[in-house]
């Protein structure tokens, strides 16, 4: 998650959604209401109106400035330490999502968790920065690709909109690193079994 970067305030990402910490989108006040927010000035716990109050106040402030520029018009910050805990709690509930749709697809596909650990780095960031459904609607050629260990495909078929350059090439790089790793082929009898559990549902 390198280069979505950290800011412990509510600010207006460049489509403005209101986010918070390393990217993290609310997409409602009752959202941001669950996060451990903290009153900067006397250093307590913000109250739930505090926390309505900021997340509104944000959420109607003009988009297409810096995020530093809404600390000015913020009074609540989340600490680091709450910031990496949701970090974690998001990349878990993002692979959990990744090891569902990955198994939905054609029989002899690779299991996401067999996947080499770039291609696994690689669909978490794209998953982070778009979403789990959008990735597999908006890339069904990237999927397919991975499903059937092509790399050099998706290293193609993995460029975002709305990115930086730099972030879409280390994307593409963690593709290609995955082909110095031993393709993983599913056995007859595995091929065999997946078939049958989809045909019975």
């Amino acid at each position: 998650m390198q280069f979505e970067g950290e800011v412990l305030h509510l600010y207006l990402d460049v489509n403005a959604n209101p986010t918070i910490g390393v990217g993290f989108h609310m997409q409602s006040v009752e959202q941001f209401c669950q996060l451990p927010m903290r009153d900067r000035r006397s250093k307590r716990s913000a109250t739930l109106q505090q926390k309505r109050d900021e997340y509104r106040n944000i959420k109607y402030k003009p988009s297409g400035y810096k995020a530093s520029w809404y600390a000015q018009h913020t009074e609540l910050t989340l600490s680091p330490k709450a910031s990496k805990k949701y970090l974690i709690e998001q990349i878990k509930e993002f692979e959990r999502h990744l090891i569902h749709f990955f198994a939905k697809q054609d029989a002899g596909s690779i299991p996401y968790q067999l996947l080499p650990t770039p291609a696994k780095i690689a669909l978490l960031d794209m998953a982070y920065n778009l979403g789990t459904s959008k990735l597999f609607l908006a890339f069904p050629n990237l999927i397919k690709a991975v499903s059937a260990q092509d790399w050099h495909s998706a290293s193609k078929e993995c460029s975002r909109l709305h990115i930086s350059p730099a972030r879409n090439e280390a994307t593409k790089k963690l593709f290609l690193k995955c082909d110095k790793y031993k393709r993983y082929q599913l056995t007859w009898f595995e091929t065999l079994v997946k078939r049958l559990k989809r045909w019975l549902s």
